[in-house]
């Protein structure tokens, strides 16, 4: 089983230029189970459908975003 983890860290830039850490997301891969996940928050959720029936999307306990399974 391939199994790939890798976490990164997204940069921008604030309203006077100077650089700025954005969001640290975290990248799962299951090469044999074929299983993606991005992962913007480490937190209790659960995932719910989405209008695309290939993505789901998951949620913490006040509905936000915490990650997304392909």
């Amino acid at each position: 089983m391939v199994i790939v983890y890798y976490n990164c860290i997204l940069h921008g830039h604030d309203k006077e230029g100077r650089d700025s850490v954005v969001k640290e997301i975290t990248i799962w891969y299951n090469k044999k189970g074929d299983y993606l996940e991005v992962i913007f928050e480490q937190k209790v959720g659960y995932f719910r459908e989405t209008e695309n029936d290939a993505v789901m999307e998951k949620v913490d306990r006040k509905g936000n975003n915490i990650g997304i399974p392909f």
